[in-house]
């Protein structure tokens, strides 16, 4: 914040039993992290959200590089889908050069309703 001492709070956490968890971040961080990429305002972004959902994230990943995740349920399987973004135009298109990244390690938990198969 632009000033050092003000009563206007910068982050109001909430934790109502059988309620859910609330994080009220009254500031722009997501679009400034998206913007500028700013790694303490993604790693802030994450430990919320963490924070909130208690740990119980259906799937991680990690690696040097950036891509994009997302986890698509089908009947009887998951599909982990991995998109590398990562190229010294990031953050202007178009990419015209890829860089490999990896190794990357990805943690799914599994719904009872999906076995795992070699």
């Amino acid at each position: 914040m632009r000033e050092p001492r003000t009563n206007i709070p910068a982050l109001i956490l909430n934790d109502r039993a059988g309620r859910g968890r609330v994080a009220f971040l009254p500031a722009d961080l997501d679009r400034r992290f998206t913007r500028d990429n700013l790694p303490d305002h993604g790693d802030l972004l994450a430990n919320l959200l963490r924070w909130a959902a208690r740990d119980n994230i259906p799937f991680s990943a990690e690696g040097a590089g950036l891509f994009d995740c997302h986890l698509y349920r089908q009947p009887g399987r998951l599909i982990l889908h991995l998109v590398n973004l990562t190229s010294a135009g990031t953050w202007r298109q178009p990419v015209h050069e890829l860089i490999p990244v990896g190794p990357l390690r990805a943690k799914v938990k599994l719904p009872g309703d999906v076995q795992v198969t070699e």
